[in-house]
């Protein structure tokens, strides 16, 4: 009975942080492109563009460090609600602000309150699974990220990006984020390390985890930002090129389960070889299709499969090595490592692109997942007892 009690508040558990990491991720969804809108219209160069979109990635750097004190006062459960509370009302000053300076300012909190939602919740959403469904669940949160990714881009095309509307929306979609959280079970939480040794640590207990963080942040936002540009470049129409945008979309969505699910019955590293032999060969044939539409959209959905896959694999190997009270440490690391890959993927894309043409943007992302590959075999020679000799 107290089993099946336990197993019930641990299942209530997982979906209102689900559904909360989902609002999240439909509001993060939006400002992206509201802001970079608004500050083009705006008359700001670029670089001041590029520097606002960049401070996601500052806040990470800023956070990972800090985080651990913080939760330790206030607890994880009020850790969440503030993220949502500071996100919120960053969002809402943008539009009562001027100049560039101020939204950097805004950007950055904007960014802190929700690093506070996204660590802290993804890290208790991996607590709360059991070895059992882990796949499942992990599955089952990417999956609902990913749609509530995909819905927020078409809200903001209700909404407009002008006057406050957009911006009072946003905050809104914010604010129904901590709906969910208020249904969950009183139960505890997970805890944080105490101090960057111990960070450190957990990094080096992990290294295939956190290389798969890097690399899925650094893929995901090539595709996100590029992929429009590339498919230009190639010969297609921008239909055409947001039509296979959508068929990626589409296959991070529906396989992420199917993924978990397997990632309960065979080997994570194995499906992590699986998906980035799919990357490096979708990557590597999709110039060569471009006469046959249905070619390049299957093409495009087993490639959004895999290569979110990473990011899922990556949260299944984070619960396998670590227990609760090191989850939250552990993700944090990885958050970093994928907002670190975030800022160097567009980058690094870009330069090669301008230098190689077109084909620069599917080698870059080949080459990423060829190093995740090998970084992840050598591993396990490494640690076999047959190579080291034990």
């Amino acid at each position: 009975m107290e089993i099946a009690a336990a197993a019930a508040i641990r299942r209530r558990s997982i979906i209102a942080l689900i559904s909360s990491l989902a609002v999240g991720s439909m509001a993060l969804a939006m400002i992206g492109p509201l802001v970079s809108v608004v500050l083009d219209r705006g008359g700001f160069s670029a670089t001041t563009i590029g520097l606002n979109a960049a401070m996601p990635a500052v806040a990470l750097v800023a956070l990972v460090f800090s985080l651990p004190a913080i939760v330790r006062k206030i607890g994880a459960a009020f850790a969440m609600y503030a993220g949502l509370a500071i996100w919120a009302a960053a969002v809402l000053l943008m539009p009562v602000q001027s100049g560039p300076g101020a939204w950097l300012v805004l950007r950055f909190f904007l960014s802190i309150g929700f690093c506070f939602h996204w660590v802290m919740g993804e890290a208790w959403v991996n607590a709360a699974a059991t070895d059992r469904n882990r796949g499942r669940v992990i599955g089952a949160y990417v999956m609902f990220a990913t749609l509530g990714a995909a819905a927020g881009p078409a809200v903001l095309s209700l909404t407009g990006f002008t006057g406050m509307l957009p911006f009072a929306v946003v905050a809104a979609i914010v604010a129904t984020a901590a709906l969910p959280l208020l249904a969950m079970p009183k139960i505890s939480s997970p805890t944080m390390p105490r101090g960057t040794k111990s960070l450190a640590d957990m990094a080096r207990k992990a290294p295939v985890a956190m290389a798969t963080g890097l690399v899925a942040g650094f893929c995901d936002i090539i595709l996100f930002s590029l992929f429009p540009v590339y498919g230009v470049r190639i010969g297609l129409s921008v239909d055409a090129t947001m039509a296979l945008l959508v068929a990626f979309l589409i296959g991070t969505a529906v396989t992420q389960l199917p993924l978990g699910w397997f990632a309960e019955r065979v080997s994570s590293r194995l499906l992590l070889t699986v998906c980035a032999l799919i990357v490096i060969v979708a990557a590597m044939i999709l110039p060569y299709l471009t006469s046959s539409m249905a070619a390049l959209v299957f093409v495009m959905f087993l490639w959004g499969g895999a290569q979110i896959g990473f990011y899922t694999l990556g949260l299944v190997e984070l619960g396998s090595k670590f227990g609760p009270s090191d989850l939250v440490g552990a993700n944090s690391i990885f958050s970093l490592m994928y907002g670190t890959g975030a800022f160097a993927g567009p980058l690094t894309a870009g330069m090669v692109m301008d230098f190689w043409g077109a084909s620069g943007l599917t080698a870059t992302v080949a080459a990423a997942s060829g190093v995740l590959l090998l970084l992840s075999a050598a591993i396990a020679l490494a640690r076999s007892p047959s190579w080291t000799g034990r």
